[in-house]
Parts: structure tokens; sequence; C-alpha cells
């Protein structure tokens, strides 16, 4: 069975879809680098969706339309500088070999406020059951930011020695940080079904500058 990585870009859109056969079944990301409005629609530019065979890693919570409280920002992936998500667009996507790698640009969007001089780079590399990511800040100025990773149902988190383990009744996860940020696990909700569910988020707080790599 190959385990080589399936690309498929969708520039236009903002998505990126890439899958991946790997013990058990399939490894299987989504990115989203497009703000997409409506009443059925997310608030999701940059947001990284992600899932092993038995269980869903990195979830979208749901659209805003049945879930009033799912229309804030901050109730989906992203990032964040001075209380703003930032628009996403896609600059890259390719395989090398048994890795994926897709690259974004971050930006206000040409609105003012703290931090409105800084851009964020993110690489996301893909390799079979792990995904590493890289944010580098560019431009001018200093703000606080904040990035946000919702995980699915099921999932618990704690705090271990270098990082956080996660617990899955199908699944395990660990989780490396690095970079000069504050990492803390929040509690965030995900539908599931019809139903709005707890689960826990992954959170990194600092203070953007340029050069800063997380």
């Amino acid at each position: 069975r190959s385990k080589t990585w399936s690309l498929v870009s969708f520039r236009d859109a903002g998505w990126v879809v890439a899958q991946a056969e790997v013990k058990g079944g399939a490894s299987r990301a989504v990115v989203l680098a497009a703000q997409h409005a409506g009443l059925w629609a997310h608030p999701d530019a940059g947001q990284v969706l992600w899932d092993l065979p038995k269980a869903t890693v990195l979830a979208d919570p749901g659209a805003w339309g049945q879930h009033p409280e799912l229309a804030e920002p901050e109730a989906h992936g992203g990032v964040f500088v001075g209380g703003r998500r930032l628009g996403a667009v896609l600059e890259t996507a390719r395989v090398d070999g048994r890795d994926a790698t897709v690259t974004l640009r971050l930006s206000n969007d040409g609105g003012g406020g703290p931090g409105a001089g800084l851009i964020a780079r993110r690489e996301l590399k893909l390799a079979g059951a792990r995904l590493s990511f890289t944010d580098r800040f560019e431009g001018e100025g200093n703000a606080p930011f904040e990035l946000r990773w919702p995980l699915g149902a099921g999932w618990t988190l704690t705090q271990a020695e270098k990082g956080f383990e996660g617990v899955h009744p199908q699944a395990k996860l660990s989780v490396s940080t690095d970079g000069e940020a504050e990492w803390v696990i929040e509690s965030g909700e995900v539908v599931e079904g019809e139903t709005l569910v707890s689960a826990p988020v992954l959170v990194a707080r600092g203070r953007a500058a340029p050069g800063q790599r997380l």
C-alpha cells in the first residue's frame, strides 16, 4: 500500500485536501485559506482540519446557522493578532516523496488596529500520522497574538513535560511545542450530529513581532 500523499488544491476557493494511507486507514487533512460568508458558513480562514482512521484530531466546530455561538471567530481555529483573526491566502501546496507541505500567508486584509503591519507565514507539513506547523511573523510592529487549535469530540488533553498528551477512546496524541508562547488548554464546543458537545482547544498566546517563530 502506497503511503504517498494525494493532494488536491482548489486555489480559487482557498481549499487544500490531502490524504495518505496509514495503519488502519487514512490520514486526511483539509486546509482552509479563505473566509466563507453566509448563514451556514464559518469564520475559518487559516483553519486546519485533520482526521486519523479512528478519530478527528483537529476539528471544524461547525456552522453558526444552527448554533449562533459558533459565529464568534474565536470558536474556530486560526491565527489572531491584536484581537483580530488574520485572513489567509494559499501560497503553495505540494507533495515531496512521502510528505505534503502547504504554506499560507496570513494578514489582517488591510485593516487597522494593533499589529496591522504584521503578517504571518504558516507552513504545514504532513507525514503519515504526523502533522507539524511553523508560524513565522514578518512585517512591522508588535501586538498580542493567539493561535487556536480546536480538537475533535472525545479528546482529553493534559500537560506533559515537553508539550501535551491527548487521549481519545480510539487514539492517542502527542503534542510538542516550541517558540516564545504560553500554551494552555481551554474548553470549546464542536457539533456532533446536531448537538454541541464539549471539546478541548489548544491555545498559544504571546506577543507577535517580526522574526518571531513558533
